[in-house]
């Protein structure tokens, strides 16, 4: 075999792979696509007009896990384009774990965007806090004579029960 042979033979398999690479590609992105449009048209909140409503109805929501400097620093960066959210305040999220993170954003179909959040010293430590709970035996019975007083918490309170769902 001649060595031009040779030649063209690894540059159309080298051709090949980049087409297929290529092609690839712009399939992971159309997914990608697909899937944020989908995020966002299942999503309760895509103006401000949505949020305000949402807010004033008082209703327990993702943005509680929030402190409330965070939250309003958040609320306040959040800007709306014709397909919803374009724009928030990251930093204001660091305070939560990724799994709260992706609750918040959920409510504007932005979840795909937790992922890059880095959590701060606090969001890791209720991450690991959150491991642990979860390792805890359920109650099966309220613990009366107790009181929630804090995430996984029970309290003396001798006119309360404490359940196992304390928050």
């Amino acid at each position: 075999m001649k060595l031009s042979t040779v030649f063209l033979a690894v540059a159309l398999a080298l051709g090949s792979a980049t087409i297929v690479q290529a092609a690839t590609s712009d399939v992971l992105a159309q997914d990608l696509a697909q899937r944020d449009a989908i995020n966002r048209s299942l999503a309760p909140l895509h103006s401000a007009d949505d949020l305000a409503a949402f807010t004033a109805s008082g209703r327990a929501s993702a943005l509680d896990a929030l402190a409330p400097l965070d939250r309003a620093v958040f609320l306040q960066s959040l800007q709306f384009g014709p397909d919803g959210l374009s724009r928030y305040d990251a930093t204001a999220l660091r305070g939560l774990t990724t799994a709260q993170a992706y609750q918040v954003l959920a409510l504007f179909g932005a979840q795909a965007h937790a992922i890059d959040i880095q959590p701060s010293a606090k969001g890791a430590a209720l991450a690991t806090a959150d491991r642990d709970a979860s390792r805890v035996v359920p109650m099966l019975e309220p613990l009366k004579g107790f009181r929630c007083a804090g995430h996984s918490t029970c309290s003396e309170d001798p006119s309360s029960a404490c359940t196992d769902n304390c928050k």
